[in-house]
């Protein structure tokens, strides 16, 4: 609220501008919601995973990095650490990232979830 006009920053993603990676393999489609500033530390995407496919494991992140998904359509099998936890529309999920992760469309159709990946450091 104290800040002066020029310390604030405003980055626009317009839509046509946000980067798109697909992964052949399972379908997988990410879509960057937030300007990619490897400084700040937060990632937000959307996520479009087909049904019956899988990201395949992701590798723990260093301690400290946090992840939350919210499920916009569908149905996701979030696997941490080894433990399935079953989430349908409209559910959400936080955790810790330093543990082994996976994500699974268990549905009839495609699953859309917004991700954000907090890997600040904690000072």
């Amino acid at each position: 609220l104290m800040a002066s006009e020029q310390d604030s920053e405003v980055i626009l993603l317009p839509l046509e501008s946000q980067p798109i990676l697909q992964d052949p393999g399972s379908g997988l489609t990410r879509r960057c919601l937030a300007p990619i500033l490897p400084a700040r530390g937060i990632d937000w995407v959307l996520n479009v995973l087909p049904p019956g496919a899988s990201t395949g494991e992701f590798v723990a992140h260093r301690r400290g990095v946090e992840e939350y998904i919210h499920v916009i359509q569908g149905r996701l099998r979030a696997i941490l650490g080894g433990v399935p936890h079953d989430l349908n529309e409209g559910d959400a999920i936080y955790f810790q990232a330093h543990i082994t992760h996976e994500f699974v469309n268990f549905g009839i159709g495609p699953c859309k979830y917004y991700l954000i990946i907090n890997s600040q450091k904690i000072r």
